[in-house]
């Protein structure tokens, strides 16, 4: 069933999980707000986008496009047109430690830049800050079923956490990168 989501995507939009590990993390934001509505328990939802910047791990696209280069390894990648919105480890860290600094609240904050970039621009980036001349093969690993198509682009609208938390990111794409 094709799944489409609004772009930029709000901290009320309706979640659609296109993965095992996406609909654990949805059901655990439903878990959290049973526990407000039923027991008044203090809980905030915490949305960070695609983190990167993480040591010694290639399960994620950022750290796999590195060390595939690092390594002089032909680059082999799934589709080239998706976007999403990279977040740095150290912008990541910093709005977890931003929120708890201003206490626990019913609410939902994605933690994000607003900025789509697309794995093949990701991957040009990449290529241009390690000075890798290498081969990059699209579509040489496995897609989503329910991504086929659908979830093109993933970006998030930081808008309430700006307003309400005044946390921005401080790096942007290049510097974290690098």
């Amino acid at each position: 069933f094709p799944v489409t989501i609004e772009v930029p995507l709000k901290e009320n939009a309706d979640l659609k999980p296109n993965s095992p590990y996406a609909v654990s993390k949805a059901s655990a934001d439903k878990y959290l707000r049973m526990l407000w509505d039923a027991y008044k328990f203090p809980v905030t939802v915490m949305r960070p986008f695609n983190t990167y910047g993480r040591i010694n791990n290639g399960h994620f696209v950022t750290e796999r496009i590195i060390m595939q280069m690092l390594n002089g390894e032909t680059l082999t990648l799934g589709d080239p047109e998706p976007t999403r919105d990279f977040l740095y480890v150290d912008d990541h860290v910093n709005a977890y430690l931003t929120l708890v600094e201003k206490g626990s609240q019913k609410s939902t904050f994605n933690f994000c830049t607003g900025k789509g970039v697309s794995i093949k621009d990701l991957a040009e980036i990449l290529k241009n800050i390690i000075g890798w001349d290498g081969t990059i093969v699209w579509r040489a690993t496995y897609q989503r079923p329910i991504e086929a198509g659908t979830l093109l682009g993933i970006i998030g609208s930081g808008t309430k956490t700006y307003d309400n938390l005044q946390w921005t990111p401080k790096y942007e794409l290049e510097a974290g990168l690098s």
